[in-house]
């Protein structure tokens, strides 16, 4: 192996097997590992139990005023788009936005991985546009398959180099490629 000062020739010292840790090393990281797990159970229960007398009283505005939590109006949004800067881009969320009927109440949906919770409630729905529509109908038509046909061409050019590679056919030269796209070969 070489090294700015000369060669170096590694030599095995030592070979350690991996061990299950004593229970005084691993003692920290149990607690904390038990406390996130109860913490997200409570979440979770406390979510459900919201969930259930939100859709019950068909006020969830009210509920979570009484449980001291936070309630956020998201603006109107599209599919592609995120409800609201705090929510992010959660598929669970805009799905179950454009699942739920007007004045439907959520089940909870997890965000962060479990660390944070939501219920939503449809307060209202904008028909989509239809002479809009018509007007980008076929812009739209397009530019799919555009896109689409720009895909199945990459992976059909991928699928030839890569047969052909295997049958001996062709041969890659990296560093010219490398050297024409302007990285350089380490």
């Amino acid at each position: 192996m070489y090294h700015p000062q000369g060669y170096a020739i590694p030599k095995l010292v030592e070979t350690r097997l991996p061990k299950p840790p004593e229970f005084a090393e691993a003692r920290a990281k149990v607690q904390e590992d038990f406390i996130v797990l109860k913490a997200t159970e409570l979440l979770e229960s406390e979510a459900k139990r919201i969930s259930q007398e939100a859709a019950k009283s068909k006020s969830l505005t009210a509920v979570a005023k009484s449980s001291g939590l936070k309630v956020i109006e998201s603006k109107a949004f599209k599919r592609p788009d995120s409800p609201d800067p705090e929510i992010g881009t959660s598929p669970a969320f805009t799905a179950a936005s454009f699942d739920l009927p007007v004045g439907g109440v959520s089940s909870p949906i997890s965000l962060d991985g479990g660390a944070r919770s939501t219920i939503l409630r449809v307060t209202s729905r904008t028909p989509i546009d239809e002479a809009e529509y018509q007007k980008q109908k076929a812009e739209t038509r397009e530019r799919m398959l555009s896109t689409w046909r720009e895909s199945y061409f990459q992976e059909y050019i991928r699928l030839m180099t890569e047969s052909l590679e295997k049958a001996g056919k062709i041969r890659r030269n990296q560093k010219a490629m490398d050297m024409v796209t302007g990285l350089r070969a380490s």
